[in-house]
Formats: structure tokens, sequence, C-alpha cells
């Protein structure tokens, strides 16, 4: 399996590919020099590997989300635009909290279920071995504002930010100190003058909904929070706080998982789903879609409660059209060491342990 990386910037210039060439692959040129091919055009994904191959007999999935967020756009855009309905699925969607999903997964009430690399999402894949990350989430695109974002009472009177600052000061994530966001933070705190003189211990981590994050940083209720897409539009251009640039990783920081139920629905069903998740990536989903893409921005509009012109104005998340699996995340587990009584488990996780990369395998082979 690949390891997801950073996605890269279009160097300008280079060869143009004529209008008479655009069903053939033309590639962009990346910051290493290499080539980056350009995502296959709505007739390759119909008639290649990832066309539709429609389950005998229709199967209801239930699928758990954290949020309403464009960074779930695969899930919404499949079912908005009648993916799932070529695979002959019934997608239903519920929206709920992290710890809510948890709950679910090990209640056996959902199907499919995003999740984030969290403590208590590794304590249910050591209890439940089977539940593992089978499909990548969204990454961040350079210059996104989609992260940490901090109230400038924050700041010392010299406006330089310090890492003794951070020192029992209330920070909101969607799942508290055992997530891997907090784990980004801590990185980044750690590159702060003054380093030596903070420990975990003295950070003050605490779980809050992240449609409400923007507002407690805003009106000062914490200093410091987890601001995600599209949430931070709330504070973008406002002087009372300031995006953390570099505290955030571009990496995707969840994936999905399958629930116990999908051993009875089988693997087809899987499959299925992965397929059209994976085909809505590569035909809907590449690029700026949420300013060049009108059929998207009308389907998001409706999944995610928002006006066109809002969606327009958001960065895009980058969803990488070869699907690799964050398995550099197995690493998160020794900063959750650090946490006391956390990980209910005393042997790390290994890569295989954590993802099965079969089904996408499976489908770009065209099974």
């Amino acid at each position: 399996m690949k390891h997801t990386t950073r996605p890269g910037r279009l160097a300008i210039g280079g060869t143009i590919c004529l209008a008479a060439l655009l069903l053939a692959s033309c590639g962009g040129a990346t910051e290493d020099g290499g080539t980056r091919a350009a995502p296959p055009t709505t007739a390759a994904t119909e008639s290649g590997p990832l066309a539709p191959k429609p389950l005998p007999e229709r199967v209801t999935l239930k699928v758990g989300l954290g949020a309403k967020t464009a960074s779930f756009a695969p899930v919404y855009v499949a079912k908005a635009l009648g993916e799932f309905e070529k695979e002959n699925l019934d997608v239903q969607i519920t929206e709920m909290g992290p710890q809510e999903i948890i709950l679910l997964v090990t209640q056996g009430e959902l199907d499919i279920a995003q999740q984030s690399y969290t403590a208590g999402s590794f304590n249910v894949l050591a209890g439940q071995p089977d539940q593992k990350w089978i499909f990548p989430g969204s990454g961040q695109r350079e210059g996104s504002s989609h992260g940490f974002w901090i109230n400038k009472k924050l700041l010392g009177d010299d406006g330089q930010l310090q890492a003794t600052d951070f020192k029992g000061v209330k920070i909101y994530t969607s799942g508290g100190k055992p997530t891997v966001a907090s784990s980004y933070l801590w990185k980044y705190i750690q590159t702060l003058p003054g380093a030596d003189q903070v420990t975990l211990d003295e950070l003050q981590f605490e779980s809050l909904a992240v449609s409400e994050i923007a507002v407690a940083v805003k009106n000062g209720a914490a200093l410091v929070g987890q601001v995600i897409t599209p949430f931070q539009q709330a504070l973008v251009g406002d002087a009372c706080c300031q995006f953390l640039d570099g505290a955030y990783e571009l990496t995707p920081g969840f994936g999905y998982t399958l629930g116990s139920t999908m051993k009875e629905k089988g693997d087809d069903a899987a499959r299925a789903f992965v397929r059209a998740m994976a085909r809505t990536t590569r035909t809907y989903l590449q690029g700026d879609f949420l300013k060049d893409n009108a059929e998207v921005r009308a389907a998001l509009s409706q999944s995610l409660e928002m006006a066109d012109d809002q969606l327009a104005k958001l960065p895009s998340p980058y969803f990488d059209a070869e699907f690799p699996l964050q398995e550099s995340v197995v690493e998160v587990q020794k900063y959750f060491r650090q946490i006391p009584d956390t990980l209910k488990y005393d042997t790390d996780f290994t890569v295989e342990q954590m993802f099965d990369s079969t089904y996408i395998q499976d489908v770009l082979a065209g099974k």
C-alpha cells in the first residue's frame, strides 16, 4: 500500500493538452519534478474497472458520519448523484458525534462508519479486529485554513506565541486529548520557544461538537480549537483570531470502517460501496470542485444545508484518486501511550492490523 503524501502544487507551464486529446491522459508536473495523471473522465469511470456492478438484490447500508461537512463529500455526492443507486445500494446517512459512532459500531447499529484515528476507535478495533479502515478520508490542500485556530488573547504582550502559552488553556477538539488532531497540536507546540517547559499533562484538551468550536474560539470560551471546513469561515478575516499555520497535517485524519453487520451483508456489498465511493471521487471530486463544479455544489448544498454561493467560497478538500490508506497513522499510538489509561490493549497495532486495502485493490482491478 502507498503512503498518503501531501498533494503537490502543480507547476506552471509544461505541455498543454490539446482539446482533441482531452479524452487521453494529460498529466501535470509536481513539485518534485514528477507527473500527476489527470483524473479519469466520467466515461472512463463508467466503462473501466470502476464501472457499476449492480448487486442482484438491493442492499441497505446504514452509514454514520461525524458531521455535515464537505470532508465527507464522496458519501453525500454518491448518494445525491445516484452512484450508490447504480450499485443497487440504498445508503442511509446519519450524522452523529464521534463517540456515538463508536458506540453504534460496537452495538452493530451501523454498517459503515466514518471514524477518525482516535484512541476510542483503536480500542474498538482491539475488541473487534475485523473493523479495519478500508477507504481513506480527505486531506487538505496547501494553504488550507482547516486546522487549529487561536483567539489572540492567547498571545503575550509581544504578540509572539510561546509553548508555555498553552499551559492550562482550554483546547477544544472533536474528541478531546486522545485524537490524531491533538497529536498534531502537541507536535507543533514542541517546536515553539519554551517547549521544554511544557508537558502533555499540562494541556487541557476538551471535546466539543465540530460545529460549535469556531464560535467558542471566537468568543473566548476556548483560546484554542480544532476548526474544520466549513466552520473556519466564521473566523477567516476576523481580527479576533489567528490560524496556526503548520499545526495541522494535510494528510487524512479519518477513514471509513466496516461494522460487524457487513459479515452478513457480504463482501460484494462492501465492494459495491467502495466502488461507488471511488468512482465518485474520480468523476466529481478532483481539482477545485467546490468552485468549478455546479453539479457537485448543488448536491452538497442540499446535503450540508448550505447555500451554493457559500460552498463556492470554501476550499475544496483533497481526495487522492489513487486511494492510499493512511498507514503512517500507526505512529499516533506512541502519542496515545503518553496519556494514562487511554489505550486498552498492550501491543501497538501494525499497519496490517489497522488497514485492509483488499476492497480498494479489488475494485481498481475490476472485481
